[in-house]
This record gives structure tokens, C-alpha cells and sequence, in this order.
């Protein structure tokens, strides 16, 4: 995820609170924000970022006379710029958020309590994605102790089958030895 799309994200949530349209829209605009920012983490080092950001680079690049590799100083800056840039932008939605819905002074701002509750959410998501995996794994193990004896109960029948043939074919065949 580029930084632009994050951009985006905290442009549409912004115009979101602005015009309070409805708390549903403001926590879809707030979510999405959320998961471009989780993205963006992620592919930080992978990606090479916005357009914005490369061109921010090619003028640092032709300041600084660099090559322009992931090392050089113009890569170094325009990754940081790029992130003061998004920071800004993210801090200046906490601003609006906060000033839209203030809370008494000494109680946690609007932010704060938003960020608390995506974490007890994400945490209660990862716990639940937990305890899935861990009722999944026992489910195969009983699955394949099941499927073990049903194995080991058809290995005795064949067993008896083949001792009560071998036992009907000496009696009805009569004495080996006359």
C-alpha cells in the first residue's frame, strides 16, 4: 500500500468528519485509514512508495548528485519526508476527530479512546484467530486417531475373517492326514 492511498484515506475521513454524515461512514473512513496504515507498514521496505515520494527523491537526487539506490541520502530523505508528511496528515485527522467530539478535561480524547478500542478489537480478533487454530488442530488430531482405529479395528476383522475361513476350509475339507 502506497503512502498516497493513506493519503486518501485520511483525506475521505476528514471531509467524513467535517460534514458528520454518520458516525457508520466516520468509523468505515477511520477503518480504512487503519488498515491502508497497517499495509503500508508492512510493505515499507518492499514497495517504493508514492509518486509523490519518487519525485520527491528525483529532486533530492539531483540536489544531492546521488545514484538514487535504496542507500543514498536521497532515498533516506525522501522516505522520511514521506512519512513526517503522512504523520502530519494523521495528526491533523486526530485534531479535527478531537475537536469535533471534545471530552472533559483529565478523560482520555476521542482519539485516544478510538485507538484503545481498535487495539482491544484487534487483540480480541487475534485471540479468537488463536483459539480457531488451536480447536482446528485438535479436530485433526481426533480425526486422525478416529481414522487409526477404525484402521486397526478393520486390521483385526480381516484377521478374524481370514482365521474363521482358514478354520471352515479345515472342516469342511476333513482330516489332512488319513
Amino acid at each position: 500500500m502506497d503512502p498516497l492511498t493513506i493519503a486518501a484515506a485520511i483525506t475521505a475521513t476528514k471531509t467524513l468528519v467535517k460534514s458528520a454524515r454518520g458516525v457508520q461512514e466516520i468509523a468505515h473512513g477511520i477503518d480504512s485509514l487503519f488498515h491502508a496504515q497497517e499495509a503500508h507498514e508492512e510493505n515499507k521496505n518492499k514497495a517504493p512508495g508514492s509518486s509523490i515520494g519518487a519525485k520527491n527523491k528525483q529532486i533530492l537526487q539531483k540536489r544531492a548528485s546521488d545514484d538514487g539506490s535504496e542507500t543514498s541520502m536521497s532515498a533516506a530523505a525522501a522516505a522520511i519526508i514521506e512519512e513526517k508528511q503522512l504523520k502530519q496528515q494523521l495528526d491533523d485527522l486526530r485534531d479535527e476527530i478531537n475537536r469535533k467530539w471534545p471530552v472533559p478535561v483529565g478523560e482520555k480524547s476521542t482519539w485516544d479512546l478510538i485507538l484503545a478500542e481498535r487495539e482491544k478489537r484487534v487483540a480480541a480478533k487475534k485471540e479468537r484467530e488463536k483459539q480457531e487454530k488451536i480447536l482446528a488442530e485438535e479436530r485433526r488430531e481426533k480425526r486422525q486417531k478416529l481414522l487409526i482405529e477404525i484402521g486397526k479395528g478393520l486390521a483385526v476383522l480381516l484377521v478374524a475373517g481370514g482365521i474363521a475361513w482358514f478354520l471352515w476350509w479345515a472342516y469342511t475339507s476333513g482330516p489332512a492326514v488319513r
